[in-house]
């Protein structure tokens, strides 16, 4: 969050930092309101209504407090989960939803989960990821399953701003350095797996599922095997991954780890 107000230009002085006077970015984001007022009007003056979804109260408010003093004419509301963002009330048809999933368990429930659930309430509604996860699996993964968009937390303000106002107007954003990874890979992802980690065609298949959340059973019938064959492939892929579990299945594959292993 650093980041929001270091854009903004409103980070404290070396020397306030060296005395411990250092406040919060929420503190520097409430404290500079005018500041933050007249950047973001200028760059989101004619943005529609906003959808911020969020596990992390820190993060909601660093994310809602700009856009609100912005007076978006059309409103920006905040929820903590995309339950509570569909029982409410506020209009959802051609929205700008915003699901924030830092970590990896988080952001890959965001995108596998929220995203899917997001675009069956709202079809209209154009939907941008925001994780601190940026690898090119999540980001396609993000696009394959209806997002218009896949923000890092890495991102400037300017750039958050921009890419929202850009997707609010009918385009798509991705972050620039997903696109430095190789075609092949982002074409042949199991080839990768099958070279470096010795994985057969059909514990690639299966470990798609389980990146979906699916359960034995229902990968079973997606692959018309035998419900004890699916739990002898898992164990085989955590033997050769070096795995404890399911979850650290998808981590390992999911941040290069295999040649650490």
């Amino acid at each position: 969050m650093e980041k929001i107000a270091e854009s903004l230009g409103i980070l404290p002085d070396a020397e306030a930092e060296s005395q411990g006077n250092l406040e919060s970015p929420l503190q520097y984001v409430s404290n500079n309101s005018r500041a933050v007022t007249q950047f973001i009007t200028s760059s989101i003056s004619s943005l529609g209504e906003l959808h911020l979804v969020c596990r992390s109260s820190l993060l909601l408010d660093c994310l809602m407090i700009p856009l609100k003093n912005a007076n978006v004419s059309s409103g920006v509301f905040g929820y903590r989960s995309v339950g509570e963002w569909e029982s409410s009330e506020n209009t959802k048809d051609n929205a700008v939803v915003i699901l924030c999933g830092l970590g990896n368990e988080n952001a890959r429930r965001t995108i596998e989960f929220d995203l899917p659930r997001v675009c069956d309430v709202s079809g209209d509604a154009k939907v941008i990821i925001i994780s601190d996860i940026e690898d090119t699996f999540q980001v396609s993964r993000s696009l394959e399953l209806g997002a218009r968009g896949f923000i890092g937390t890495t991102s400037s303000v300017d750039i958050v701003l921009a890419a929202i106002r850009l997707i609010s107007a009918g385009g798509s954003f991705i972050p620039p350095q997903s696109l430095r990874k190789s075609l092949s890979d982002i074409a042949k992802p199991e080839t990768t797996l099958l070279d470096s980690a010795g994985l057969t065609r059909r514990q690639v298949e299966i470990i798609g599922c389980l990146r979906r959340g699916d359960k034995n059973k229902t990968i079973a019938k997606k692959l018309n095997i035998e419900e004890s064959t699916v739990v002898a492939h898992i164990q085989n892929v955590m033997r050769k991954l070096k795995a404890k579990n399911r979850t650290e299945v998808i981590y390992i594959l999911d941040n290069n780890l295999l040649k650490k292993r």
